[in-house]
């Protein structure tokens, strides 16, 4: 069975439960400790993955004593309650928590993750003992480990700064997810169970991101309590992870972009008026860039007559066993893709929209590096990138969706059919000229 870790936000909802109270201490730039407990646990949780579990995922508050249970139902091996704080007189740092009958897990549970804070320069104001409800042993299974960690102070100004920096709480959530697996996995030495936790790296709390051309001023941000109601709405914690993932497209690591300086920076034009529109094409991009293990890089080029619309990199020559060739190559034809909104020719306005033709050029590209075969890997992943067009479509609220197959070569170009509960809607032909699209007719 797998060993669950309880990771717990302190505070939560609107009012006092027991000796839980709401909203905990308030910082200089408005932050609540409970938000910024929630925001910080959940960034732990994702490096963590499926060994973790939090006792709250929303605004809600819970007792001292149900938060200890989920640790004890759950035979977790490792508590660890996660809080900020306010002392006054310009205190500034960390303090680290342990019930004043403490087992030794507990107290080198504690001694990890002060190490790692260390490590990001956090000043560190020691560990401590106190009779604290929620890390009383009496309330977790016999062997489990028990922290509690006021990472810094709200109402200090370096601490309520870095509280308030999404890359900063990245950075204190590698650490936090590091001394956990620290700690477990000399656990596992001894015996005992351990994690797969190496995803990430503890960094400096003054890397900086590579937002070059990030679409600002485009989102509706909304807290994370909150559901979406338009593509543009975003949560807080899903716009800090898109411009993890813009940093990483920067920085070459999942997906590398190859091109000339002109292309490079047409291609995140085209790809950021994508992703302010659309919840699908943010998913789609979040999934490409920060996996690692399977690199894509795509080549820009600008009226490639060897290029329609875009290439998928396959060579049947290259086939060994189930695997294919040039594997995590694509080429975009940028000037292919912006010219499906100018040159169509008829009264009918086009179909297809060019960000659709980049969800559908980001898919193919993805599941080309995923395929492990048998045979050709371009069908199943041209199918599976019609299946996201149509998709995206209707996010967009637009009228019309493809056959899969699509499109079909004709002499002249290529043509999609587009229909409509069952019926054909309507025939988009795209002319070419040597490769390159000419004009875009319908029929009807």
């Amino acid at each position: 069975m797998r060993a669950i870790t309880v990771v717990d936000p302190g505070h939560g909802g609107t009012t006092a439960v027991g000796q839980s109270t709401p909203f905990g201490v308030q910082g200089l730039n408005g932050l609540i400790e409970k938000n910024v407990a929630l925001d910080l646990s959940q960034r732990v949780a994702q490096r963590l993955g499926k060994s973790v579990c939090l006792t709250r995922y929303g605004d809600v508050n819970l007792s001292l004593d149900d938060r200890a249970q989920l640790s004890s139902d759950l035979d977790a091996p490792a508590f660890l309650s996660l809080h900020g704080t306010a002392g006054g007189c310009g205190a500034h740092g960390s303090e680290t928590w342990v019930h004043s009958s403490a087992s030794p897990g507990s107290i080198a549970l504690a001694e990890d993750v002060r190490d790692e804070l260390r490590r990001l320069r956090i000043p560190d104001r020691g560990l401590h003992r106190g009779n604290l409800a929620v890390l009383n042993p009496r309330r977790h299974r016999n062997g489990c480990a028990a922290c509690l960690v006021e990472v810094e102070h709200l109402d200090d100004e370096n601490g309520a700064r870095l509280l308030g920096n999404p890359r900063a709480l990245d950075a204190v959530a590698d650490g936090l997810a590091r001394g956990i697996d620290r700690y477990l996995s000399r656990g596992a030495a001894n015996g005992g169970r351990s994690y797969a936790f190496g995803r990430v790296h503890a960094r400096a709390l003054d890397d900086e991101l590579d937002l070059t051309d990030f679409p600002t001023n485009v989102f509706v941000v909304v807290p994370d309590t909150d559901t979406p109601t338009v593509p543009r709405q975003i949560r807080q914690s899903d716009h800090d992870a898109l411009q993890r993932a813009w940093d990483c497209m920067m920085k070459g690591k999942g997906l590398t972009l190859q091109g000339t300086a002109a292309d490079q920076r047409g291609f995140r034009e085209l790809l950021r008026g994508g992703l302010a529109d659309s919840p699908l094409m943010r998913g789609l991009f979040g999934e490409i860039t920060c996996d690692e293990t399977h690199p894509l890089t795509l080549h820009l080029v600008t009226q490639d007559s060897d290029v329609e619309v875009d290439r998928f990199r396959f060579d049947p020559t290259q086939l060994a066993g189930a695997r294919h060739g040039r594997a995590g190559h694509h080429t975009i034809d940028l000037w292919d893709v912006n010219k499906f909104e100018r040159v169509a020719t008829t009264a009918q306005p086009w179909l297809t929209l060019r960000h659709q033709v980049l969800t559908h050029c980001l898919r193919e590209a993805r599941e080309g590096v995923l395929f492990t075969g048998p045979g050709d890997a371009y069908t199943p992943s041209h199918n599976t990138a019609i299946g996201d067009e149509n998709t995206f479509r209707q996010e967009q609220g637009q009228i019309g969706v493809k056959d899969l197959h699509q499109p079909t070569t004709i002499p002249a170009g290529m043509q999609e059919i587009y229909t409509h509960n069952g019926a054909v809607l309507t025939t988009e032909t795209i002319n070419e000229t040597n490769g390159d699209i000419t004009s875009i007719t319908y029929a009807p």
